[in-house]
């Protein structure tokens, strides 16, 4: 465990030395900021808009700061011979993944909570009686986040870095397909076997609509405590095997 605890500070500490990371922070905050005065049509903020525009923007700029940390990381290590150093202590290849993935997740997590304050701070007004909700649900995507996180590790492990982008993006867009979308529309255009494809993909990516409660915020509806249990164990249950998967992978690579 205290492998795991040092793996982690240590990687945390060295993505707060990287300012161009806070650029993201900076860009995202700024765009929060400006849609409280967001007018649609002229007849003022429009609550419903703002928590949908709020959700998308959290949720684009993390992917992109966890896809700007985690691009290359670990073959940079391999690189500089720095991973020789880890690994020559008594710590095996799942303690240095999970090291590794905590200590990126600790640095979103200051993203997802300026996030926070920025919506209660900036947007609150216009919100009233979603703002609390819209938190929930932002929480809610920071456990997506948190997923896919260990996937883009999972990536950087075996892929150069201008591919593990590439297929990062396309996985991301493919887990943000709705399974409605896959059936109502492109079951009309493609063939069967696309459609079978594209929802066997979706069927490995994490299920992104499983923890979205955007439409739930917009209806204030009351959110059952089985289904937030089941969140978790579910985010449990994939990192599990992920982390576990990366491993042996990572066991088997040669550098």
């Amino acid at each position: 465990m205290n492998n795991i605890i040092n793996i982690a500070h240590f990687t945390f500490l060295k993505l707060l030395k990287k300012k161009i990371l806070y650029g993201i922070f900076f860009i995202e905050l700024i765009l929060i900021y400006l849609m409280r005065s967001l007018n649609i049509f002229g007849i003022g903020v429009q609550p419903l808009v703002l928590v949908d525009s709020i959700l998308f923007v959290y949720e684009i700029f993390g992917f992109i700061l966890i896809l700007a940390i985690t691009a290359g990381h670990i073959r940079r290590e391999i690189e500089t011979k720095s991973i020789y150093l880890v690994l020559s202590k008594p710590t095996d290849k799942v303690q240095y993944l999970l090291g590794k993935i905590i200590g990126i997740y600790a640095f979103v997590g200051i993203y997802t909570v300026l996030t926070m304050l920025a919506v209660m701070f900036f947007a609150f007004a216009p919100l009233k009686e979603y703002a609390a909700y819209t938190l929930l649900a932002i929480i809610f995507r920071n456990f997506f986040l948190f997923i896919f996180t260990s996937i883009l590790i999972f990536f950087s492990i075996f892929l150069r870095p201008t591919i593990m982008v590439m297929a990062s993006f396309i996985s991301y867009i493919f887990a943000m397909i709705s399974y409605d979308y896959v059936d109502m529309v492109v079951a009309q255009t493609y063939p069967q076997w696309v459609v079978v494809i594209i929802k066997l993909i979706k069927f490995i990516l994490p299920n992104s609509e499983f923890m979205d409660i955007k439409l739930a915020v917009m209806q204030l509806s009351h959110l059952n405590i089985w289904y937030i249990i089941s969140v978790l164990l579910y985010m449990g249950g994939y990192m599990f095997f992920l982390v576990l998967f990366a491993a042996w992978i990572f066991g088997k690579k040669e550098f």
